[in-house]
Parts: C-alpha cells; sequence; structure tokens
C-alpha cells in the first residue's frame, strides 16, 4: 500500500480544527486529513474554505467523520444533521460520511435489549444513508460502543440495513466488546471501505477505558500497545485493500509523529 494513503484524523489539542487541522496534518508530511465535525461545524462557509485551502495544500479529504446517536430522545434532529453534514460532505467532495450509530462506552449503565434499539436505529439510518447516496456521498459505518459493536452485532445491523454500505475497520474499538479487530477485518474484508487506526494497552488496575470483559484499556503508541494493529495492517495488504488509513491518536504532536512511523513501518 502506498504511505500517500496515510492520514490524520484525530488531532492533539480539543478546538484544533478546519483550516488549522489541515495546515497541521500536511506538516506532518501526509497528504489526507479527515475533519471531523462538532458542534454545528462545518458551516456551508466553513466547508467552502476547507474545501479550498486543501486543494491548496494538496491533500485529500476522503471522509467526514461524526457523532451521532440515533437512538436516542433527540434522534430525529441528530439524523437531520446528519443530512445536513451530507450536503456538507458533498461541498467538499468528500465521498464518505462516517457517524456513530449509539456511541454508549458506559458498561455500568443498564441494557437495553439491543433488538429494541436496532429498531428505532434503522430507519433513521437508511433515511440518512438514502439522502447521502443521493448526494453522492457513501455512508460508513465502524463497529463502536456497547451496541453495534462486535462481529454478530454489527454484522446484523449491516444486513438489516439493506443499503450499500461501507464498513470502517477500527483496530481499538471492537475490543470494547471483547472481540479482536484481526477477526473483525477478516469478517468484513469485503465491505472495508475505511480505516481508522489507534492502539490501546490493556490493563486489570486501571485505565481510561473501562470495558465491557471489567479489564481497562488505554491509549498507546502503534506497536506499543496490546491490539493487533501489524496483523490486521496485513490484512489489508493481503485482500488489496487501496483506501485510506487514517491515523486515530491524538495525545500529542509527538506522539502522532511516532505513531504515523509505525505505520508506514506496517504497510
Amino acid at each position: 500500500m502506498s504511505i500517500n494513503r496515510i492520514g490524520l484524523f484525530s488531532l492533539p489539542r480539543a478546538g484544533m480544527r478546519g483550516l488549522e487541522g489541515v495546515e497541521y496534518a500536511r506538516s506532518l508530511g501526509v497528504r489526507l486529513y479527515e475533519p471531523l465535525a462538532v458542534e454545528g461545524y462545518p458551516t456551508e462557509d466553513d466547508a467552502l474554505r476547507l474545501r479550498d485551502r486543501a486543494a491548496e495544500l494538496g491533500m485529500t479529504m476522503p471522509c467526514l467523520s461524526t457523532a451521532a446517536d440515533l437512538n436516542g430522545a433527540d434522534r430525529r434532529e441528530q439524523a437531520a444533521e446528519l443530512k445536513r453534514l451530507a450536503r456538507m460532505a458533498a461541498k467538499m467532495n468528500i465521498p464518505l460520511l462516517h457517524h456513530t450509530l449509539l456511541p454508549e462506552l458506559d458498561c455500568e449503565k443498564p441494557r437495553v435489549p439491543f433488538g429494541e434499539v436496532l429498531e428505532r436505529v434503522l430507519p433513521l439510518a437508511r433515511e440518512v444513508f438514502d439522502e447521502a447516496a443521493a448526494l453522492g456521498v457513501r455512508c460508513v459505518y465502524e463497529g463502536q460502543g456497547l451496541y453495534f459493536n462486535g462481529c454478530e452485532r454489527f454484522g446484523e445491523f449491516l444486513d438489516r440495513l439493506e443499503r450499500p454500505a461501507g464498513v470502517v475497520l477500527d483496530t481499538g474499538n471492537v475490543c470494547f466488546a471483547g472481540e479482536d479487530a484481526a477477526r473483525f477485518a477478516e469478517v468484513f474484508a469485503d465491505r472495508i471501505a475505511h480505516v481508522h487506526v489507534k492502539d490501546f494497552a490493556f490493563s486489570d488496575e486501571g485505565g481510561e477505558y473501562r470495558l465491557a470483559g471489567g479489564r481497562w484499556a488505554s491509549p498507546a503508541v502503534l506497536g506499543e500497545g496490546d491490539l493487533p494493529v501489524a496483523e490486521c495492517m496485513a490484512i489489508l495488504r493481503r485482500i488489496g485493500y487501496k483506501g485510506s488509513v487514517m491515523l486515530e491518536h491524538g495525545v500529542s504532536e509527538t506522539e502522532q509523529r511516532r505513531c504515523l512511523r509505525a505505520l508506514k513501518e506496517m504497510l
């Protein structure tokens, strides 16, 4: 895989986005940048400025990402915002829109049965997908959170969606469901359209995230944690993946540079 397909998703400082984000990504020596949509950003003016600045820098933006909860009380408002973001992606010539479905990570909360959640989420997810597709933007999804995660549940969502959706391989998220990212990559190999790369170190003593199985996970520099990142990259090479591989590790610029070097070696 060409190292020109490596890019940056997460940024090292809160509030860094837009023009500052794409300029920072270019300063790291990559040619791909994945903007994150938050709190009404980007507006149409923001989108056009970002599109033009990326073009000036020779940068490509393969995907627009955002967090959404299509299960909550305001799910229709969130779906409307996703449709707006599909329009912004089209204005920026971004071919993919990635959004979460229910980003719940608190494993201590009581769980609603997955079937009930799925029935609430599906109609809105289909609406968003269809409106984006009409604009030439493809919705892509990753296993994420405690509901739409793991091969079985995520696969059921894709089957029930009944749309040509793409899969985002995230090397870290599936561990929240107690599963292995390499297996996830194998199961959904023919549908992988985008990749987010991160690494976690596991501990029984504490950490940043509590996993469903009781262990803890904390961000680690690629190759220094416990996730099968190199194995996932080997799977991508074997299946002839030609899409983008985006670093999702935002602790510091120094660590991001280390991660990018490690990622280039893996690919």
